[in-house]
């Protein structure tokens, strides 16, 4: 039974998407490698909660464009407002026609991360 996906995202700057994950999305470095920090990070994992994404450091360009991360998340407006107050600039929110309140950012790579939850009063809100 499978019981967490983590997704490996390959970025330029480690040092960067860490900066953006933990400061703007509220998000815990988890593990980096080499564990001695006085070395360039080549590798590194943030988590929050149920959710965490491994970066590992690519110099090629990255096609980013057709992926998005869905993160459920419990009081979508008020994690819209946290995000927000952190200077995030988010995409909605909307309320979409499955029945789900989303709004999305873009990180530093380019990737896609939509924030979701259902919207209250909807069948998806029962689910």
């Amino acid at each position: 039974m499978i019981q967490r996906n983590t997704p490996e995202l390959w970025v330029r700057d480690i040092e960067e998407a860490i900066g953006f994950y933990k400061q703007k999305l509220g998000f815990q470095l988890d593990a980096r490698m080499p564990e001695d920090e006085s070395k360039p990070v080549e590798w590194a994992m943030v988590a929050n909660d149920n959710a965490s994404f491994m970066f590992q450091h690519r110099d090629e360009e990255k096609q980013t464009d057709g992926v998005a991360f869905y993160l459920f998340v419990d009081g979508i407006d008020a994690t819209i407002e946290e995000i927000r107050s952190r200077g995030v600039a988010l995409e909605g929110p909307v309320d979409q026609f499955y029945g789900y309140r989303e709004a999305t950012v873009t990180d530093p790579s380019g990737y896609k991360l939509v924030f979701t939850a259902p919207v209250p009063g909807t069948p998806s809100a029962s689910a």
